[in-house]
């Protein structure tokens, strides 16, 4: 996989309905989204669920997803997040 950086990243925005721990992923839902959003355990090492679950519902936030396709997701309905934040305050970013 490549480097992520703001190049080969889709921005996406709205306000977060859910997020909760995967087996290997924190996700999060948005309202009125279908997709799937998260960030893998892998890359995330920091970020505390509990205080996202505190902070995050209901508030509108930015999400930057790789641009990548993937043949096991031919529709592109889980999306991984490379950079997470509200407003100019980041949460979580690879890049």
């Amino acid at each position: 996989a490549r480097r992520a950086n703001k190049k080969n990243c889709i921005p996406t925005s709205g306000i977060v309905r859910e997020i909760k721990n995967g087996p290997r992923c924190l996700i999060i839902h948005l309202q009125d989204d279908p997709k799937i959003y998260f960030i893998s355990h892998k890359t995330n090492t920091r970020i505390a669920l509990n205080e996202l679950k505190k902070t995050l519902p209901g508030k509108n936030v930015q999400l930057y997803t790789s641009r990548e396709w993937s043949p096991l997701d031919p529709f592109s309905s889980m999306k991984e997040v490379r950079r997470l934040q509200i407003g100019d305050t980041v949460i979580f970013s690879e890049f």
